[in-house]
């Protein structure tokens, strides 16, 4: 079962650099959400997609967690390449099935 235009899904990567407040080094989150310090973009297929958090996973020591909406655009159906940004960083491509 895939996401619906509207959702918002949860991504878990590695790379976000800094966060605020800081964490040590391998420490989860906790209950204190620890943000990004670089502002974090999202974009599904061509559309840009609303980033509701962008930090440190409150579960899993040194993942970096990012809650995006999926966009509500006609254009956004079926398989999307998904790519999240951050300065002049882009991530690889993930795949994302939009019903």
């Amino acid at each position: 079962m895939g996401a619906r235009r509207g959702d918002v899904i949860q991504i878990f990567a590695t790379g976000q650099g800094l966060t605020d407040p800081p964490a040590e080094d391998g420490a989860a989150g906790g209950s204190a959400l620890s943000h990004s310090t670089i502002e974090t973009h999202g974009v599904l297929g061509v559309e840009p997609a609303e980033i509701i958090f962008s930090g440190l996973s409150p579960l899993f020591p040194g993942v970096w967690q990012v809650n995006l909406r999926v966009p509500d655009q006609p254009s956004v159906s079926g398989q999307m390449p998904l790519f999240l940004y951050q300065g002049n960083t882009v991530s690889n491509a993930v795949t994302v099935w939009i019903e």
